[in-house]
């Protein structure tokens, strides 16, 4: 469990807050610390900010967010590629019918809720971006961590662009093809 007193320290802001909870509903997901601090490299908690951090720059510096530190919503949780499966949460509930196929990804914000990734999804070098079905624009962004073989977890943030679109904002930090979106 990585909760900390972070909500009660004046210096720390709505990632410092947030980023407790999506690691603990990551490994929760798993069913095993993934991101652990006992891990060396991308899946220590110190990376994993700093991997949140950084999207949520690209994401300010694009355009889409009034600040580098902005969190709309979050959303965590695990997958598996072979078996297609993605599972988790979000911080108004479960995510519903999650599926993986390939670099395409979508999971529902509740039962019948909107689909994170629909209609645009696409995941490249451990990073995934995706539509909202609710709000043209809307997305979700985030970044995946292996834990063996086809599976793993994932972290990442979700909300509205206010100031251009999410493709555009999301263009220079995304390595892959964001036409479509």
């Amino acid at each position: 469990d990585t909760d900390t007193d972070a909500d009660t320290d004046p210096g720390c802001d709505a990632i410092c807050v947030a980023l407790p909870s999506m690691i603990d509903a990551a490994n929760n997901a798993f069913g095993s610390a993934v991101i652990d601090p006992a891990r060396s490299g991308r899946n220590n908690p110190t990376a994993v900010e700093a991997e949140i951090r950084e999207i949520a720059q690209a994401l300010f510096d694009g355009g889409c967010t009034p600040t580098a530190t902005e969190v709309q919503g979050w959303v965590a949780g695990r997958y598996h590629s072979s078996a297609h499966v993605v599972e988790g949460v979000f911080d108004g509930g479960v995510l519903d019918a999650g599926r993986l196929n390939g670099p395409r990804f979508s999971a529902d914000l509740g039962v019948g809720g909107p689909t994170l990734g629909s209609p645009f999804s696409a995941i490249k070098s451990y990073r995934l971006v995706g539509s909202r079905s609710d709000d043209p624009q809307g997305f979700v962004v985030g970044r995946a961590y292996r834990s063996a073989g086809a599976t793993g977890v994932f972290v990442g943030l979700t909300g509205t662009c206010t100031g251009t679109t999410p493709a555009a904002a999301l263009t220079p930090w995304f390595p892959g093809d964001l036409t479509g979106w």
